[in-house]
């Protein structure tokens, strides 16, 4: 096991007090330096570059799940531009390119394998029209990009990112755990100060099933912001119709995969987590796929960004399918058709 997957372990659960209390210690440090960081910028020590393209940022404050790639597309897809006009710079973590600055697609899909670029930025080239530039220096990819036919830049993961200037902050959240378990990284999975939620221009509520937690979500966040709030939720497809399946993933809620994968119809006769972003080896995977066989799974299933990183499309002779998913807007529809209009606007002018 991992040092990333035993602190979740352990903060996932009810006892490991010593080990909290450490992590406790931990975080302090790092709400410390998180404070720091943000008052060299707010004083001017450290520069924000402004480049001539206006710049999208989504983000969020806590350390993964709160669905921004999927919702990086939603925007593509609603905001309806030819292929190109739109360039998501991305960070591709862990993957090859991360420590440099490179463009893994014009709009017409990948042109390098998912190993080389990250699963989220392949899974992005292949399901938009938008040009995907990865790196971790997303300040060198917009100076890149702006030399490309593009009109707009989406800055992806782009909250912390302050070297860049942008134009309008749009913030997720989780709808089922608004800030992270209210500690900082690492004993929860703060990885920002909830009040500068004052400076987004929208906030995206997450993973909602319906609207009805929004009045007291609205109630909580209105401590912090003013921002207009949306309400967003998944929608998911699966193309087979198995009885039995294996599921797996690499992913920051494995928990909440699988209980769609159920909710789908599908009986999960057995699961395999890994970290986010990483698979097992194809080796663990094939021992794994051979119980599920022998326990009568009909095929396995993943999600869209762990298929995109296998070898092969059968495992131990079994069929994996990826679980689709797509976000749709369930609350406040005018505030969602609002900010289209704003990020419209902003490419008209640019």
């Amino acid at each position: 096991m991992s040092v990333e997957s035993y602190i979740l372990r352990v903060i996932g659960s009810s006892g490991h007090r010593g080990v909290k209390a450490f992590l406790y210690a931990c975080s302090q440090l790092y709400h410390l330096g998180v404070v720091f960081r943000h008052f060299l910028y707010d004083i001017g020590w450290c520069k924000s570059h402004r480049v001539s393209l206006p710049v999208v940022s989504v983000g969020n404050i806590v350390a993964g799940g709160t669905g921004k790639t999927p919702f990086v597309r939603a925007l593509i897809e609603a905001l309806a531009c030819p292929p190109g006009d739109v360039a998501v710079l991305t960070r591709g973590y862990r993957s090859y390119l991360e420590d440099k600055s490179q463009q893994i697609s014009s709009g017409m899909g990948p042109i390098v394998s998912a190993k080389i670029c990250g699963d989220e930025p392949y899974w992005l080239a292949s399901k938009t029209s938008a040009a995907i530039w990865v790196g971790k220096d997303r300040l060198v990819s917009a100076k890149q990009a702006v030399q490309s036919p593009a009109k707009l830049l989406i800055l992806e993961d782009g909250f912390q990112h302050r070297r860049l200037s942008r134009d309008i902050d749009i913030v997720l959240l989780d709808a089922a755990d608004l800030f992270g378990g209210g500690y900082y990284l690492p004993r929860g999975l703060l990885r920002d100060l909830p009040k500068r939620l004052q400076n987004a221009d929208w906030i995206i509520v997450n993973h909602l099933e319906n609207g009805d937690a929004m009045p007291a979500i609205e109630r909580e966040l209105r401590r912090w912001t003013d921002a207009p709030l949306i309400g967003m939720g998944p929608k998911y497809h699966l193309e087979v119709s198995w009885k039995n399946a294996g599921a797996f993933c690499g992913i920051a809620k494995p928990k909440r995969f699988c209980s769609a994968v159920q909710a789908a119809g599908c009986n999960l006769v057995d699961t395999l987590e890994s970290e986010d972003h990483k698979l097992p080896s194809f080796q663990d995977l094939t021992l794994w796929a051979e119980r599920c066989r022998q326990e009568g799974a009909e095929g396995l299933i993943c999600t869209e960004k762990d298929f995109v990183k296998l070898p092969a499309a059968f495992i131990a002779g079994l069929p994996v399918c990826p679980l689709q998913m797509t976000l749709r807007c369930i609350y406040n529809q005018n505030h969602w058709q609002e900010m289209l209009q704003t990020i419209k606007n902003k490419i008209l002018h640019c």
